[in-house]
């Protein structure tokens, strides 16, 4: 994956605007804290997240990233007026990067990325789930595609969201711009794991608790070779992943 930084070395004392990070035990807890917008993301909040990815690939102490939201909203999509113009975002020279979306700053992450989604999630905020390896829900949030609504579809999320939840309900989502429970949604696939406040904690340990176990270099061979698998043809995938499974366990 490019790097979109020369040196993010510092990536944990970097005064964020939109984000805060946490690092214990291997993880690194990153919560987007732009409550007052929803957590709407503008160009600002993806290149502090881009920033803050790329250290924490780089950190042999973090295992995995455990992706938050200040409440009461995990993600209201992107912040149309700073991307239509109507407001103008300074970047800091240091956050500034060419190219760079919400998809592809957190698709650099060679590590477990995971959700912990405690408020409703909206629109573009769909493209942040499509990129973490595991979804963790609050089992009375919801979720809702409504751009069909003013005359837009959601192209960009239809990138990856049907191969998570398959193209009919992927569909059936944006076309209705159907509020979707929960329950819906870990049906489905686009949640691994549902919680309630009382076992929130519990749920979330339950799913690093492995992660911490693990080394670094395991964990982000794993995730490159899940990513490598479908651009290798069927008869040379096991060949493949018995090469990676020989390094790991001491066989040449």
């Amino acid at each position: 994956m490019p790097e979109y930084f020369s040196n993010t070395a510092d990536y944990l004392d970097v005064s964020y605007r939109y984000l805060l990070l946490e690092k214990k035990e291997g993880i690194l807890k990153l919560t987007l804290n732009r409550p007052e917008k929803r957590n709407a993301f503008s160009p600002l909040m993806i290149h502090e997240l881009a920033y803050a990815i790329q250290g924490a690939n780089a950190d042999m102490e973090i295992k995995a990233v455990q992706l938050e939201a200040a409440p009461p909203v995990f993600c209201a999509g992107m912040d149309l007026k700073i991307f239509r113009g109507e407001v103008h975002e300074d970047i800091p020279e240091k956050f500034k990067a060419e190219g760079l979306t919400m998809a592809l700053a957190l698709r650099q992450l060679e590590k477990p990325l995971i959700a912990v989604v405690e408020g409703p999630v909206i629109a573009g905020g769909f493209l942040i789930l499509n990129e973490c390896h595991m979804v963790l829900a609050r089992e009375d949030v919801w979720f809702r595609l409504p751009e069909i609504e003013i005359g837009l579809f959601p192209f960009q999320v239809m990138e990856k969201l049907p191969e998570i939840v398959g193209e009919r309900t992927a569909l059936d989502w944006a076309l209705t711009g159907k509020k979707i429970t929960s329950g819906e949604a870990l049906s489905t696939g686009l949640v691994n794991r549902a919680f309630t406040k009382e076992t929130r904690d519990e749920v979330v340990q339950e799913t690093v608790s492995g992660i911490q176990k693990a080394e670094v270099k395991l964990l982000k061979a794993a995730i490159s070779m899940m990513r490598k698998l479908k651009t290798i043809p069927d008869g040379d995938r096991a060949s493949e992943l018995k090469k990676v499974l020989d390094q790991f366990s001491g066989r040449k």
